[in-house]
């Protein structure tokens, strides 16, 4: 009997071949549709990130490096099993998409920095001595920041003049006043006491100057910036001399309040004609010259208040200007 080594194999019958799946063709469509996407709020979001809203070449530039990174990535993962025409397509079509989004977001950023000068150009001082906008004006980065330091300023000095004041120094020149209180010529020792006040008040003005500092504006070149940055320490060292300025002059104030009060508190007189009538010459000339010079003084104060009211509208031109460009 023979064995059989092996069962032969039937040929293979094609009606029993399972039938093959459905060709789905593939097209990177829907991923360029979302690549475009993407890198559209990508563009529109670089002036931004790169901090440059004027500066369109810079925008655009790294808006072209994304889209290039991103068409990359798309390509290893959709586009390479695609036709020629796709890849070129996709290219193309992402690249547009970055540079028109950096378009509009430079054309936003250009326009909510021109708002925010003439928002600037609109600060006004109001009666209680604070800064702010007229109804309707929305500050932006800028305008927001220098109304914090003008507030803060004014709130410093509202604080200090308040305490000197405190003092009876503007009522020693009033005879009607002195008459009625006499306390006020007591103590005539507090008037130099509170210079640490003033000391004080023009430390902290020195440390908000050094903490609030213009930005350079966009798109300058090397020498520009440095030419911006010598300008900007020039009116820094310029301002920090005016507090120093300022706090000299109220520490002669409180010294010549205090001579003026011990003048009265010393000498022999009386109200003749709304007016102080010292018995002594000497005193009545040691009186006068201490009121002249609290008279010099307030002049003063006066006078640089009208040169900061004028470097603010100058600065509020300047930027009333620029929101032309």
């Amino acid at each position: 009997m023979t064995e059989e080594l092996g069962t032969p194999v039937p040929p293979w019958d094609k009606e029993d071949e399972p039938p093959a799946p459905p060709h789905i063709p593939t097209t990177p469509f829907p991923a360029i549709i979302l690549g475009m996407i993407l890198l559209f709020a990508v563009g529109f979001f670089m002036p931004y990130v790169t901090r440059s809203h004027t500066n369109v070449t810079a925008v655009v530039g790294w808006s072209i490096a994304a889209a290039i990174l991103a068409w990359c990535a798309g390509f290893l993962l959709a586009f390479r099993r695609t036709s020629t025409g796709w890849i070129a397509g996709s290219f193309a079509l992402m690249l547009i998409a970055a540079v028109l989004g950096a378009e509009v977001g430079v054309t936003k950023a250009r326009r909510a920095m021109q708002a925010d000068r003439l928002a600037y150009a609109s600060i006004e001082r109001r009666p209680d001595g604070s800064f702010g906008l007229p109804d309707g004006v929305e500050p932006g980065p800028l305008t927001r920041k220098a109304l914090t330091e003008f507030n803060e300023i004014a709130d410093i000095a509202r604080n200090r003049d308040k305490k000197v004041e405190a003092l009876g120094i503007a009522l020693l020149a009033h005879p009607d006043a002195v008459t009625r209180d006499p306390s006020l010529l007591r103590d005539c020792d507090r008037f130099p006491r509170a210079k640490p006040i003033v000391d004080d008040s023009a430390g902290r003005l020195i440390a908000l100057l050094a903490r609030f500092q213009a930005p350079a504006p966009e798109g300058l070149s090397d020498q520009g910036k440095l030419a911006f940055e010598t300008r900007r320490a020039a009116d820094q060292a310029r301002a920090v001399i005016a507090i120093r300025a300022k706090a000299a002059a109220d520490r002669d104030r409180l010294d010549s309040a205090g001579e003026m009060c011990r003048v009265l508190a010393t000498a022999h007189w009386q109200v003749v004609g709304g007016a102080f009538r010292f018995t002594d010459r000497a005193d009545t000339l040691r009186f006068e010259g201490y009121r002249s010079q609290l008279a010099e003084l307030d002049a003063a104060d006066e006078r640089d208040a009208a040169y900061g009211a004028k470097d603010l509208h100058d600065a509020q031109e300047r930027a009333r200007e620029a929101s032309r460009w």
